[in-house]
């Protein structure tokens, strides 16, 4: 006769509470220590190991909780298991892609993203979602399981160019019709790279910060210069 052992509930609840501790450990590394690292070759290096090291963590407390609850309960685990996985297939939609997504290193933060009606930029790369932000500066989440709707833009310049930002005040103009203007400017601006766009968000009472690309330092600050030149004639005029 199969012999059923009790489900295993104290063993459950010390691999919940582990569990909290590992997703509070990791949600503070990116959302408070990495923050902190402002070189652009640094934080991309750092993002990297610290995503390597969170999968590594989860395979290997998954993986040591199955065997742990097999072990005490066989089938009753197995039912508990399926039961986890059915339930949370919301989840697990978005979830599954985004690993795949982030394994494979698709793309990276301010990369260009056309979606809907117009481009975004990647401002986070999240577990399920990618955190984007569009030219009027809304915040769009756009899920793993509806990310075959956009489409990725990924400059294999990227590596070698010099990012950099930069706030300006233009008042004179709406908003929309600001942006477009400030385009054009840096389109124009000799020290511009014509295979990255910036991006330009609103900050709101005619403030835009704009994150621009060019070869190095020495010509981000000459295209900064130009701009505002360019910006300070518009609203003298």
């Amino acid at each position: 006769m199969m012999q059923i052992n009790p489900f295993p509930l104290a063993l459950l609840i010390v691999l919940a509470f582990f569990a909290v501790i590992i997703f509070t450990v990791f949600k503070l590394s990116r959302q408070y220590a990495l923050p902190l690292v402002k070189n652009r070759k640094a934080y991309r290096y750092f993002d990297l190991w610290i995503f390597r090291g969170e999968l590594l963590t989860w395979a290997t407390f998954i993986a040591f909780a199955i065997y742990r609850l097999i072990i005490a309960s066989p089938y009753l685990s197995v039912i508990f298991i399926a039961i986890l996985i059915l339930a949370g297939r919301a989840f697990w939609k978005d979830f599954i892609p985004g690993l795949l997504f982030r394994i494979e290193k698709h793309a990276e933060i301010g990369d260009s993203l056309r979606y809907g009606n117009g481009n975004c930029t990647i401002e986070n790369i999240n577990p399920r979602n990618l955190q984007l932000r569009n030219k009027d500066g809304e915040i769009i989440i756009l899920p793993y399981s509806h990310i075959d709707e956009a489409v990725i833009s990924k400059s294999v310049q990227k590596s070698k160019l010099y990012q950099f930002t930069f706030k300006i005040i233009l008042k004179k103009l709406p908003i929309s019709t600001a942006i477009l203007q400030i385009e054009k400017y840096i389109q124009e601006c000799p020290w511009s790279v014509p295979s990255r766009q910036p991006t330009i968000h609103s900050l709101g009472n005619g403030e835009y910060e704009i994150t621009s690309f060019t070869t190095d330092e020495n010509a981000a600050a000459k295209q900064r210069m130009y701009v505002e030149g360019k910006v300070n004639t518009d609203e003298n005029s």
